[in-house]
């Protein structure tokens, strides 16, 4: 997955009952990512410089605050804090071999199902749950070609 230049995930995350949020991303290594959400917030950040904006505001330079700048390397989180891993099952899904594997991630604590396309070794759909957080993330269009560009007039 780290070795990915591009590719697009779908989140859908809840906090329980009622509470359901869908933010589409676009990554784009090394260090680009953009993404929307259901509720009206963008973002878009290369490397340190972050913009954003609402439905009811333009976009918006964010002050840096010191923090790392955005990489994929980290964006794939489970790679480097992952304990307890467990294959669960192979299965086939459109004609493709799959594996399932559980992992827990003791610092938050989180754990997650990853489900994994046998013949490339990418992850194709996330199942994390933590604390009163419960997300199902989908991966798709591997290094398709993607543009991730600062604002306008930014």
């Amino acid at each position: 997955m780290r070795a990915l230049r591009s590719v697009r995930v779908t989140e859908h995350l809840t906090s329980g009952p009622g509470m359901f949020a869908v933010t589409r991303y676009r990554v784009r290594a090394p260090d680009r990512l953009a993404f929307a959400t259901d509720r009206g917030y963008e973002n878009v950040t290369i490397g340190r410089r972050q913009w954003m904006r609402t439905r009811s505001t333009p976009w918006t330079r964010m002050a840096g605050d010191g923090a790392e700048p955005f990489s994929v390397a980290r964006w794939f989180r489970w790679v480097n804090d992952a304990t307890s891993v467990r294959r669960l099952r192979r299965t086939r899904q459109g004609g493709r071999a799959m594996t399932e594997l559980a992992l827990m991630e003791p610092g938050t604590p989180l754990w997650s199902r990853l489900l994994i396309d046998d013949r490339t070794g990418r992850v194709v759909r996330e199942r994390m749950i933590t604390k009163a957080h419960f997300m199902t993330s989908r991966y798709t269009s591997f290094n398709d070609p993607l543009r991730i560009e600062a604002p306008r007039g930014h």
